[in-house]
């Protein structure tokens, strides 16, 4: 870019900012950079400006710059959750295409500065991943390259499986769980069991056996950093270090749909006030339009549901119509509330909870959403895929079913010391999850769990209506 053309964008960018203060939203300080589409795109794969070295990251590179060399795909910005925001501009953007994304940019800024799943996110992860990768390096060059990437590859294999609700609440401590073993609380019988124990000696309490891990724990690769009997300390450490990354993560990918629909409504409201020329308008509209629509039609566009969920929001609350509660009582709102519901729903919800409460059979008829499945041999890929019966609750609860689970098997550690021989056994909660384990996948996985534990590990699961233990190493 010329001198002159960094001087329209800078003053772009303080217009932006200023119109969208005026509209009320908050965000955050943001820089932003100007950056070729190599560079944005190995940004897009490695997630931030500088992280450790991995064959996945540079998979994802390859994939899509790929795609968008063949003109399929198109990233115009990234932005991080940091202090201060960073966000980055491709500079074969014009213009226009720059303050699209720029007022895009301000409506996930303030999006992270609202939300409460964002509140205890680190902001200074940027520093943190470049510190990481400089650990990575020293570690490849003194324990060599095919060791730290074959403990690196299991902690990936495994970074969906921590607990983001381990961030805002206080654990106990190995010593209060110790404590607690040794000394459990009676069992109550009746209400009145404290004036029985005022007449007769109070009985010694009766230490409970140890357990490895004292209760299910949800954060596999938590556990495994601090309990497996094999791995060094600095494999420990790696497997630290991909947590603390993936905690950082799992906010994203919690509020996908309310994020960028948030932001996409927002970048229109701001150029809808922004000092647009009539051809800037044109433009800015047909972009608008490219970002919004339906997408594939057997993928979920996260920035069309978003942005009509939110439009509905404002319109149901600023002018309201007759509606019905879920008991059937009519009922109509005051009005004149839309951007304060949106602004409180962005505060206090995550994708799941946004589209069960807002997602509603009017939308889902203009957004023309619908559940499929497959008819036939799965494992051979033999048979087609049919549009299955379409009431707009049941298309609502999938969507809902999807988010909630981020297509996330729900996997607990139950017993480090299963059988009294060590071996680990890992538990597939497979009533909160809609839908069965990937056979081949899990076993794959679970090799991967073994190679971090070093001893037999299992995983009970169920395969229709029956259990099933997938063990590995035994």
């Amino acid at each position: 870019m010329t001198t002159s053309n960094h001087d329209e964008l800078r003053k772009a960018i303080a217009h932006l900012v200023e119109v969208a203060e005026r509209l009320g939203l908050q965000p955050p300080d943001v820089r932003f950079e100007v950056v070729p589409v190599e560079a944005l795109y190995e940004l897009a794969s490695y997630h931030f400006p500088e992280r450790f070295a991995h064959w996945t990251h540079g998979a994802a590179y390859y994939r899509q710059k790929t795609r968008y060399d063949f003109g399929l795909e198109k990233i115009y910005e990234l932005v991080l959750n940091t202090d201060p925001c960073l966000a980055y501009l491709l500079d074969t953007n014009n213009l226009v295409e720059h303050k699209l994304v720029i007022a895009h940019v301000l409506g996930h800024a303030d999006f992270f500065r609202r939300n409460i799943y964002f509140r205890e996110t680190d902001r200074h992860m940027d520093q943190a991943a470049a510190r990481h990768a400089r650990i990575v390096r020293d570690l490849e060059e003194e324990y060599g390259v095919e060791r730290v990437e074959r403990t690196l590859d299991a902690a990936l294999a495994l970074s969906f499986h921590v607990d983001p609700t381990a961030v805002g609440f206080r654990e106990k401590t190995v010593a209060e769980y110790e404590q607690e073993r040794l000394r459990p609380p009676p069992a109550p019988s009746t209400p009145y069991d404290d004036l029985w124990q005022m007449t007769k000696r109070a009985e010694p309490p009766v230490a409970r056996p140890k357990r490895i891990p004292p209760e299910p724990e949800h954060d596999l690769l938590r556990f495994l950093a601090t309990y497996s009997p094999v791995l060094e300390d600095w494999q420990r450490m790696l497997l630290y270090m991909v947590r603390e990354e993936w905690l950082y993560f799992y906010p994203n990918m919690r509020t996908k749909v309310m994020n960028e629909g948030y932001a996409s409504f927002w970048h229109e409201r701001i150029l809808e006030n922004a000092e647009l020329s009539p051809d800037e308008h044109v433009q800015f509209r047909r972009m608008h339009v490219g970002v919004i629509s339906s997408g594939h039609r057997y993928a979920l566009n996260p920035y069309a549901v978003g942005y009509r969920v939110w439009r509905d929001i404002e319109r149901r609350w600023e002018h309201p119509e007759d509606e019905e509660t879920w008991y059937g009582q009519r009922f109509r709102r005051e009005g004149g509330e839309g951007l304060a519901k949106v602004f409180a729903v962005a505060a206090a919800y995550r994708d799941s909870e946004f589209i069960r409460e807002f997602l509603t059979e009017k939308l889902v008829e203009e957004l023309d959403l619908y559940v499929y499945g497959f008819e036939g041999n799965t494992r051979r890929h033999e048979g087609v895929w049919k549009v299955e019966d379409k009431p707009w609750e049941r298309v609502r609860d999938a969507v809902v079913d999807e988010l909630t689970s981020l297509g996330i098997p729900s996997i607990s550690v139950v017993d480090g010391d299963y059988r009294s021989h060590g071996e680990l056994l890992l538990v597939h909660d497979a009533e909160s999850n809609p839908w069965p384990l990937d056979q081949d996948y899990a076993k794959r996985t679970l090799a991967l769990v073994h190679r971090l534990w070093g001893k037999p590990v299992h995983l009970e699961t169920e395969v229709d209506g029956k259990k099933q233990l997938l063990s590995v190493g035994a």
